[in-house]
């Protein structure tokens, strides 16, 4: 797993969860070298339905949990409207909220783009959300520096 180098992203994410985060890629120094806004809100009716409705981050079908997570660039989905037109960057948790997470079933969470709702971003079913550009931007820069890993840490606001 190649992180040597190394680039690393970073998620804050608010309280309150209806609003926009921040996700940036940072140097080996800890400068931005791209950011944007990004969700990592779930959606409403789907947590639910899955009898998760406080959207609870350490139960299947909630918010992003923070934590600490390996990325990985996966594929291109097929769903465009929820996956993006850009590959999806796979998320393995390793430390944190995200740890208790996965032991309670939580998997696929990912990184990736998909359509907006009225210029905005659009919940997801736990994973975090970025525009389409934004998207193809962060692979390009993840891609120029041939890492087959990122180190990834979701915090709070």
């Amino acid at each position: 797993m190649n992180t040597q180098g190394s680039l690393r992203i970073e998620i804050r994410l608010p309280a309150n969860r209806a609003l926009p985060g921040w996700l940036r890629v940072l140097d080996a120094s800890g400068n931005t070298v791209f950011a944007c806004a990004c969700l990592g809100k779930a959606d409403n009716a789907e947590a639910i339905a899955r009898r998760n409705a406080s959207r609870d981050p350490l139960k299947p079908f909630g918010d992003t949990p923070l934590g600490s997570w390996i990325g990985t660039i996966g594929p291109k989905m097929a769903d465009t409207r929820t996956y993006g037109v850009n590959p999806v960057i796979m998320l393995r948790a390793t430390g944190g909220d995200a740890i208790q997470a996965a032991k309670n079933g939580r998997a696929g969470i990912w990184i990736h783009g998909g359509s907006l709702r009225m210029g905005n971003l659009r919940p997801t079913f736990g994973c975090v959300r970025v525009a389409d550009p934004m998207m193809a931007a962060i692979l390009e820069i993840l891609l120029a520096a041939k890492l087959t890993a990122i180190p990834v840490d979701t915090v709070a606001a």
